[in-house]
């Protein structure tokens, strides 16, 4: 039996902001009280490419916010105006702000002065409630797999507070990714720290493999590039494998959802909200209210990004731990050097805000929230 709390990194998924914004980006209490007159604060057009599963439902543009509170985990939605011939090219309006509980205090490091959140540009049934709630734990039952684990089926159960269960009995192929490249020093001690982290498009996807010696504090990354196979949904594609699954039944509470159930998010955008102006963010002077975020354009810019970042992270890491005479390593959680990640972010970022989102006609491709 395993478990997973996808809670706790959701906020992730939407903006790679500092590791301070995302541990307490989630339960805030705001003493902000925006008050807008309903005109557009985010305009924005675009078509939307959907595949053959996504098709089936009737979907319009959310915005969606994570949040948390004494029920739960939830994703606050805000609606729009949307015209035109969606999923073909559309209009879409936001004229109101996310609610005053997803805003949290936005990291000072990165040059914000006021609050905010991140979010996603995600598309649900119309009518769907403001305040969807989100299991924040699931746990899968393996059941039985082949002699050499690439294929196995398994339980997977989530549950609410009030007892009530959802149970999918899945069938889950996981294939291996070809190592493409390494970083760094791959000799490690015994006691290290371990991270694992992806990028996909429709066709294939890159897995990185961050290993940090928690000693000589130094750190390997290993690039996987993984190509999708057919058949079945993607679930992930951490630690250089890809895994599918395909759901063979389902019985209890269909509306118990999980942020891993979600599979008609905008991968390629973020939202990002503030509630005052901010003149010198690490993405340059920011309004008050809605600002789409882009990723690089392909696979390959991204993790010429990873690579930057990397690079950047381990000469930065070895001044400062010769000046200071410590042994951090870029995996290490210390507030002393979060500035030091910051400024490799900064330097190498891939993200970049659209200034004028209805200048450019937008291309939607749907999938799975992936980390930004």
């Amino acid at each position: 039996m395993t478990r997973r709390r996808v809670a706790s990194w959701a906020a992730c998924w939407a903006v790679k902001l500092s590791p301070l914004a995302l541990s307490s980006a989630l339960g805030c209490e705001s003493q902000v009280n925006d008050d807008y007159t309903g005109e557009p604060l985010l305009s924005l057009q675009g078509n939307v490419v959907l595949r053959e599963k996504q098709a089936e439902v009737d979907q319009v543009p959310y915005l969606a916010f994570f949040g948390s509170d004494e029920a739960g985990d939830f994703l606050y939605l805000v609606d729009g105006e949307l015209s035109g011939g969606y999923p073909g090219l559309f209009r879409f309006e936001v004229t109101q702000p996310p609610a005053d509980e997803v805003l949290y205090q936005l990291p000072s490091e990165e040059g914000f002065t006021s609050r905010g959140t991140s979010g996603l540009l995600v598309m649900l049934p119309p009518n769907s409630a403001g305040r969807l709630p989100m299991i924040s734990e699931v746990w899968s039952y393996p059941v039985e797999c082949t002699d050499d684990g690439t294929a196995c089926t398994s339980i997977e159960r989530i549950c609410n507070d009030n007892g009530s269960c959802r149970e999918r009995y899945q069938v889950c192929s996981i294939d291996p990714c070809e190592l493409v490249e390494q970083l760094g020093d791959p000799v490690l001690g015994a006691t290290t720290t371990y991270q694992s982290h992806y990028r996909c498009n429709s066709t294939s996807c890159y897995s990185i493999v961050s290993v940090c010696d928690d000693e000589a504090a130094h750190c390997s990354m290993d690039v996987y590039r993984c190509e999708l196979p057919e058949g079945g949904t993607f679930e992930d594609a951490f630690d250089g494998t890809v895994k599918t699954c395909g759901v063979l039944n389902e019985t209890g509470d269909a509306s118990l959802r999980s942020f891993l159930d979600l599979n008609t998010v905008a991968v390629d955008y973020a939202i990002l909200y503030v509630a005052d102006d901010n003149p010198e963010t690490v993405y340059g002077p920011l309004e008050r209210g809605y600002h789409l975020l882009k990723k690089s354009d392909s696979l390959e810019g991204w993790l010429e990004s990873e690579r930057c970042e990397f690079t950047a992270m381990e000469a930065a890491l070895a001044e400062y731990n010769l000046e200071h005479e410590t042994n951090y390593h870029q995996l290490d959680p210390d507030i002393e050097t979060l500035s030091l990640d910051v400024a490799a972010v900064e330097k190498c970022r891939s993200i970049k805000v659209i200034r004028h989102p209805l200048a450019e006609v937008l291309t939607i491709e749907l999938g799975k929230p992936q980390p930004f």
